[in-house]
């Protein structure tokens, strides 16, 4: 027992087992936590795309159907003018 206590931590006869475990639970729980916020982000991000494309073909129909200005609707709909004409001309191909 006065032996094990006089040694130093890093001696002791399951320290670099314990060590290689430690390291390798981090890893693992590092890996774990970044796919975890990697797939919130994804999330996330479809999500707002999905709504963002919603915005766009709302103010494509708002365009077509009702005939208003493109500069009205983008401003309305908080949208770059650019980006409706650029949904305007996919739209017709």
């Amino acid at each position: 027992e006065k032996m094990l206590r006089d040694m130093r931590i890093e001696e002791l006869p399951g320290y670099r087992l314990a060590l290689e475990r430690g390291i390798e639970r981090g890893f693992e729980r590092g890996i774990e936590r970044g796919i975890e916020r990697g797939i919130q982000r994804g999330i996330k991000k479809g999500i707002e795309q999905g709504k963002k494309v919603g915005v766009i073909k709302s103010a494509i129909t708002l365009i077509e159907k009702f005939k208003l200005p493109i500069d009205s609707v983008a401003k309305e709909l908080n949208i770059s003018k650019e980006e409706i004409e650029e949904a305007l001309k996919e739209n017709e191909k």
